[in-house]
């Protein structure tokens, strides 16, 4: 036949055979084997090769071709190996009669061999490959993994052994899977694993498969009992698989819900970090938050594959990730669509609880980016600075503190090549509820000790206290609260930058014995101002002062406005003044009101004494005239009778 290049289309006409050649021919084509001391290689038993091609070639069509091969009673032995592949008996038929692919049909009518006395056998039917593959497929054998290093020279480091045993059958159209028309698919059979070990340069540490079990049915995979132990970890699984078929035949969504538990997982070991250098080196001042470095390379991102949809129902004793341990960590995850969800899970950890949902999220896979909504119960202070790179910059004073706090907050960021935050994308908002907090060796209390001349300030102390706060661009807002630190009672609110600057408000209200003499000077001079003006004045025992805190965090400077202190005080003594007034007239009206009362009283007792007065008089009359009509009436009855 020809074959003519005629610009971008390759024009060809073409037929081929081959009979009764050589084995060891058909396994050059087989790089694996031509790369591996193939000159050596022992082989017998021939094999057929027919076919032909017709038609143009270029990047939207393809000839028509056909292609037979057949191989009769094939052997094959590596020297130096002490078993062989033997018994290979194959008939292949591929026949696409246009440059409609969708036409093709593969016949695989026997493929069989041993491998090292383990029997394989295969069958393939293959039609409509393109639009809606008709497959007719079965596949049986079993394999003693350990032998492969008996026929193969593997690599060096690679190790395997295990039995694997399958007997599966196929047959039926993508499409009545798709359309959920399962009685139309015949799917049956199942795949064993017993006992598997595999270890190589690159997996030194090997997986080990105690067991695993599954059995094939047209609409799912039951995984019915699956084992695996990877460097010291085991999980245990059980679930199905739906949609197994269209994701091998067309690249479907492969689906599934599955149960997953574990009693120890070290993600350190798992990802193969040096747990003897992984811990993050701090400084005395955690102010400072200088670490040291500790795992110098970059940990992959980890791609969560597009086309799976599976929901997991995790329950891990203790898991182990850098220098965080959780425990009885459970809840449900879902991978799908390069994301996954969390839903609820919990876990206990640095001293505490914690509850979270949110996502991690790989759409973009050169910038991850995670989401969570947070509920946070009794977490040390001290311990969850030193495992998380976002509280050492956003609150370094916590590397300071001891105590334990609560929140409910949401957090969203994208991540590095590390897998960490990358804090300029941060962004937060919550309520932080702390308990008593102890704060030692703080640079930015002892700078307001100093101004205040109060050493107390230096290492304090606190009352539970709530702190609402939010970080956007990059910056830290904390919003107004108030605390009691060492009996001072304070309202705080600013601002920390990444960079370390910072910029607080402080309000303070201070009692007067815990003032420098300068600041007492300044309100005995206002007393004696106002005592000279002849109010008898004097001020609370508290006073309130303001402080601005700016520079960084390990160079804070404090401003004091005493001059609000002073107007504080002013205001105490024209309250102070006004209250005399206020009680003078106060005095002024209260005597008034008695001396009324004194003039109502004497008046009401000289209106009823001369009530009583006339009342005596009016009766003293009336009996004068009762007995002046009783007399007459007596004179007349005498002159009657």
């Amino acid at each position: 036949g020809f074959v003519a290049m005629l610009g971008d289309n390759i024009v060809m006409n073409l037929k081929y055979h081959a009979l009764e050649a050589s084995f060891k021919s058909l396994l050059s084509l087989i790089p694996a084997i031509y790369k591996t001391d193939f000159e050596g290689l022992k082989t017998t038993g021939k094999f057929s090769l027919d076919g032909w091609a017709k038609g143009v070639y270029n990047e939207f069509s393809m000839p028509a071709f056909a292609l037979d091969i057949k191989v009769k009673d094939a052997m094959f032995q590596y020297p130096d190996l002490p078993q062989k592949v033997d018994q290979i008996n194959m008939l292949v038929k591929i026949a696409s009669p246009s440059s409609d692919l969708d036409k093709m049909k593969i016949d695989v009518e026997k493929f069989h061999f041993n491998i090292a006395k383990n029997p394989m056998d295969i069958k393939l039917k293959l039609r409509t490959p393109m639009s809606d593959p008709d497959i007719d497929a079965q596949f049986k054998g079993r394999f003693d993994l350990a032998s492969l290093e008996k026929i193969y020279p593997l690599d060096e480091g690679m190790k395997m052994s295990g039995l694997f045993t399958a007997n599966l059958a196929f047959k039926g159209k993508q499409s009545d899977l798709d359309r959920g028309y399962y009685s139309r698919f015949k799917a049956s059979g199942s795949l064993r694993i017993k006992n598997m070990d595999y270890k190589d340069a690159d997996l030194p540490e090997g997986v080990h498969i105690a067991k695993a079990n599954m059995d094939f049915s047209p609409r799912y995979i039951n995984l019915s009992d699956f084992t695996v132990t990877y460097n010291k970890n085991t999980i245990e699984a059980k679930g199905r698989v739906r949609n197994y078929m269209s994701y091998v035949l067309d690249n479907g969504v492969l689906k599934g819900s599955m149960e997953v538990s574990a009693d120890y997982l070290n993600f350190n070991q798992m990802m193969g970090i040096d747990e003897s250098s992984n811990s993050v080196a701090q400084t005395n001042n955690a102010e400072n938050t200088t670490t040291a470095e500790a795992v110098e390379e970059d940990m992959a991102i980890v791609e969560v594959p597009e086309n799976i949809d599976f929901t997991v129902q995790a329950v891990v004793g203790r898991m182990k990730y850098d220098d965080l341990v959780m425990k009885t960590v459970y809840g449900k995850l879902k991978i799908a669509q390069k994301r996954i969800q969390l839903d609820n899970f919990h876990m206990n950890m640095l001293n505490g609880s914690l509850t979270m949902s949110g996502y991690y999220s790989t759409l973009d896979p050169k910038v991850p980016k995670v989401g969570m909504v947070l509920g946070i119960k009794n977490f040390d202070i001290k311990k969850s600075y030193d495992a998380f790179v976002a509280i050492q910059k956003f609150a370094p004073i916590m590397g300071l503190a001891h105590g334990s706090y609560s929140a409910a907050m949401n957090f969203k960021s994208d991540l590095d090549s590390k897998m960490e935050p990358v804090l300029e994308s941060v962004n937060s908002a919550g309520l932080l509820s702390l308990s008593k907090v102890e704060i030692k060796g703080s640079k930015t209390f002892a700078e307001l000790a100093k101004s205040l001349n109060y050493d107390e300030l230096n290492n304090i102390s606190t009352n539970a206290f709530d702190v609402p706060f939010k970080i956007v661009d990059g910056k830290l807002l904390v919003k107004p609260f108030n605390v009691e630190i060492d009996d001072i009672p304070m309202t705080i609110d600013g601002v920390t930058y990444l960079n370390q600057d910072i910029a607080y408000n402080v309000d303070m209200q201070i009692p007067r014995s815990k003032l420098g003499s300068s600041a007492n000077s300044m309100i005995n001079s206002l007393v004696s101002q106002a005592n000279a003006a002849g109010v008898n004045a004097s001020v609370g025992e508290t006073i309130n002062v303001k402080a601005k805190i700016t520079g960084t965090t390990t160079s804070p400077k404090v401003e004091l406005n005493y001059k609000e202190a002073a107007e504080d005080v002013k205001k105490q003594l024209q309250e102070e003044a006004q209250k005399q007034i206020d009680d003078l007239k106060k005095q002024a009206e209260e005597e008034m009101a008695k001396q009324k009362a004194e003039l109502e009283r004497k008046a009401k007792e000289e209106y009823e004494k001369q009530k009583a007065e006339l009342e005596r008089l009016k009766k003293e009359e009336e009996e004068k005239a009762k007995k002046k009509l009783e007399d007459e009436a007596n004179k007349l009855l005498d002159d009657w009778f």
